[in-house]
């Protein structure tokens, strides 16, 4: 099987996220002008690129806030069965979740 993601998104996202134990979490902050990652775990065939500008970021037990300037990544995934390819590129993007629910605004 052969899939492909391309995510160009704008505008207001809600979701939920996996349930963890956060309620004794310290509060935590960190703002960055530039920031870039890979990720290459060749074990389990997973790769992962990314860049950006302006990126502030906060947490407190189960609440978490986020905000990102113009970034752009890349990624896939190979398995024996498939393949998994995705693009992401925002202009900005916010977000902030308590606990399982996430609000996410992106360009």
């Amino acid at each position: 099987m052969f899939s492909t993601n391309a995510v160009v998104k704008k505008g207001l996202e809600f979701g939920t996220g996996k349930p963890t134990n956060t309620t004794d979490r310290p509060g935590k902050a960190s703002a960055k002008n530039s920031y870039a990652a890979a990720v290459d775990r060749t074990d389990d065939g997973v790769m992962y690129a990314g860049a950006g500008w302006g990126h502030a970021r906060a947490e407190w037990r189960m609440f978490d806030a986020e905000a990102k300037g113009p970034n752009a990544s890349v990624g896939a995934e190979v398995t024996d069965e498939s393949f998994k390819a995705m693009a992401k590129a925002e202009v900005a993007s916010a977000s902030a979740s308590a606990g399982i629910v996430k609000a996410t605004l992106g360009l």
